[in-house]
């Protein structure tokens, strides 16, 4: 599911960003339009299945604690990812 919870060492906010972005790009004004909130959700499950296989974690506390993964390069991949993602 999607959690937007920041700085409790929950959902990593490169992911975060990632959601709202694809929000921003992809949902229409009209709240009853299910096709692009069935886009937005497919854009962030992809997005989120690359940063699992390419960090082990979506999870902040995980990610730093356990895989000892710098901040900056989970920004530098959501941004890898972003890109590719948006260009198709």
């Amino acid at each position: 599911g999607l959690s937007f919870e920041m700085y409790t060492g929950q959902t990593c906010g490169a992911i975060t960003a990632a959601n709202i972005i694809f929000g921003l790009k992809y949902c229409s004004s009209d709240y009853t339009d299910k096709d692009s909130l069935r886009k937005v959700y497919k854009m962030i499950k992809t997005f989120e299945t690359s940063f699992k296989e390419k960090n082990s974690s979506l999870n902040c506390g995980e990610l730093k604690k356990v895989y000892k993964v710098d901040c900056e390069v989970l920004i530098k991949t959501s941004d890898e990812i972003l890109k590719e993602l948006l260009n198709k």
